[in-house]
C-alpha cells in the first residue's frame, strides 16, 4: 500500500484500517444520538411554525374540514380588531406590566438572593431550598396552595372580609406576586452558577484591597454575569406575547377580562377552538404579526446590551 509515496507494511495498514473503523463507529454513534433531537426540532419547531405561516393565509370550513386560501383577510381582520376592541389595550397594559415586573423585580431579587448564597451568608442553604421548591412542584399544586393561603389563611388570620384573589381591586397584584415567587428557582440556579465561575483569586484580591460587598458585586460579580443577565432579558422579552401569568391554571378559560394578557388570550382561544379549528387561521395570523413585531425589537436590544453593557475586564 502506497501512502505519500512510501510503501507501508501490513502492520501499519491494519493500524490505519482499525483507526478508520473506529472513527466510522464514532460517527455512526454520534449520528444516531443527534438524529433524534434534530428530527424532533424539524417536526415540532420548523414544521409547526411553517404550517402556522401557511395557515395564516387560509380559512377553514368546519362543515367540510377543508382549508382554502384566503389571502390577507386574516391579517386585515386582526388590524381591524386592534382598532375596535378595547380588550387589546387591556392586554397591552397587563402584558407590559408583567414584563416590567419580571425584568426589574423578579430578576433583581433573583440576583440579590443569588449573591447572598454565593457569599454563603447565614442560612443560605435553607434559603436556597425554600426558594427553589416551587419550581420543582406542579404548577397546579402551587396554584391551589397559593389560592388557599391568600383567600383562606390570610383573611382568617387578619380578620379580612375577602381574600386578595377574590377582591377585584387586588387580584392582579396577587397574580403578579405569585409569578414572581415561582420564577426564583431557575434564575437562582443559573445566576449562582455564573457567579461561581468568577475566579476566587479575583474576589480575594478585591477583599484584600478593602473592597466591600456592594462594590464587589457591582464592579466584579455583575460584569461577569452580564452575559447571563442578557440571556434572561432576551428570553423574557421574547415571551412578551406568550406570557399568560398562569391565569389558565387559576381560572381556566373564565378569567376576568381585566386580567387578560396576550399570552392568556392566545392560549384560551386556541384551547376553546381545538375541537373545530375554526379560528386557527386567524390565530396563526395573530401569531405571525406578534413575531414580526417582536423579532427586530429583541435583536436590537440584544445588540445594544452586548455592546454597551459592562465587561469583566
Amino acid at each position: 500500500m502506497m501512502v505519500g509515496g512510501k510503501m507501508m507494511g501490513k502492520a501499519e495498514e491494519k493500524k490505519i484500517t482499525r483507526t478508520i473503523r473506529r472513527n466510522w463507529k464514532d460517527w455512526m454513534f454520534y449520528a444516531l444520538i443527534v438524529c433524534i433531537p434534530v428530527v424532533q426540532f424539524c417536526i415540532m419547531y420548523l414544521g409547526v411554525n411553517f404550517n402556522s405561516l401557511i395557515m395564516s393565509f387560509q380559512t377553514y370550513d368546519v362543515n367540510t374540514g377543508v382549508f382554502s386560501w384566503n389571502g390577507f383577510h386574516n391579517y386585515i381582520d386582526f388590524f381591524e380588531m386592534l382598532g375596535t376592541d378595547r380588550l387589546w389595550l387591556t392586554m397591552l397594559g397587563n402584558s407590559t406590566i408583567a414584563f416590567l415586573v419580571a425584568q426589574f423585580i423578579t430578576k433583581t431579587l433573583a440576583i440579590f438572593f443569588s449573591y447572598y448564597m454565593f457569599k454563603k451568608y447565614f442560612g443560605y442553604k435553607v434559603l436556597r431550598i425554600i426558594l427553589f421548591i416551587p419550581s420543582i412542584i406542579s404548577t397546579l399544586v402551587t396554584v391551589v396552595v397559593f389560592a388557599r393561603f391568600v383567600d383562606g389563611a390570610l383573611p382568617a388570620l387578619f380578620g379580612m372580609e375577602r381574600g386578595g384573589l377574590s377582591n377585584p381591586d387586588t387580584t392582579f397584584f396577587y397574580i403578579l406576586f405569585y409569578n414572581v415567587w415561582i420564577a426564583f428557582g431557575p434564575s437562582l440556579l443559573v445566576y449562582s452558577s455564573s457567579m461561581n465561575d468568577v475566579p476566587p483569586a479575583v474576589t480575594e484580591a478585591a477583599k484584600l484591597d478593602g473592597c466591600g460587598p456592594f462594590r464587589e458585586f457591582w464592579n466584579i460579580i455583575f460584569p461577569n454575569i452580564w452575559s447571563t443577565y442578557v440571556v434572561f432579558t432576551i428570553t423574557t422579552l421574547a415571551t412578551y406575547f406568550g406570557n399568560n401569568l398562569n391565569l389558565y391554571s387559576f381560572y381556566g378559560p373564565n378569567a376576568d377580562t381585566k386580567l387578560y394578557t396576550f399570552g392568556y388570550w392566545l392560549f384560551r382561544e386556541t384551547e376553546l377552538n381545538k375541537a373545530t379549528m375554526d379560528n386557527y387561521p386567524f390565530l396563526s395570523a395573530v401569531g405571525v404579526c406578534f413575531t414580526m413585531i417582536l423579532v427586530p425589537i429583541v435583536m436590537l436590544i440584544r445588540k445594544c446590551m452586548l455592546k454597551f453593557g459592562p465587561r469583566p475586564d
